[in-house]
């Protein structure tokens, strides 16, 4: 966003759930109905405004784990709908059979797609018109270096795990 901001462009963000799902979710390790309900209405009722914008940015789904028709909806209402995979999104339903080809049907309607891996890429190449890889970085300028560290020292890394945002 930043980066779009930096440019001049105007960015609004449009989140599905509120900060009180994941309040809800950490707190009780239940994922709350009335939190979906609001935001996948609160998105629907957007998709009446997305002709407003010069391009929309999608991260991800517009309506995860709702029927493609929903997504197929959204991307037809915008000539500059992009989506933006830092994950594989088709991952999530492989369990669901129902949902089994959400995404060839869904990766050759927008613009482009763009891509954070070259693995998800191939394989989102089998579906979409376009596809950009766009690798996952670190922004290093935001994370200044505090001190040096000498070489001969131990170092070790972690990763943060947090429950999935929404699965069913």
């Amino acid at each position: 966003m930043r980066l779009f901001e930096s440019a001049g462009h105007e960015v609004e963000v449009q989140p599905l759930l509120d900060d009180g799902y994941l309040g809800e979710l950490y707190k009780t390790g239940r994922r709350g109905w009335r939190w979906l309900a609001t935001g996948y209405g609160r998105r629907l009722l957007n998709a009446l405004r997305v002709r407003r914008f010069d391009a929309v940015i999608c991260e991800q789904e517009v309506c995860p784990f709702l029927p493609a028709f929903i997504e197929l909806f959204f991307q037809r209402l915008s000539s500059r709908f992009f989506v933006d995979y830092d994950d594989a999104p088709y991952a999530n339903y492989s369990r669901w059979p129902i949902f089994g080809e959400r995404f060839h049907k869904l990766w050759p309607l927008p613009r482009q797609s763009w891509l954070a891996t070259i693995n998800l890429a191939g394989y989102a190449r089998q579906f979409a018109r376009r596809v950009c890889v766009i690798p996952t970085v670190v922004d290093l300028p935001r994370y200044p270096n505090q001190r040096r560290v000498d070489a001969s020292e131990d170092h070790s890394g972690g990763m943060d795990r947090t429950p999935p945002l929404l699965s069913i």
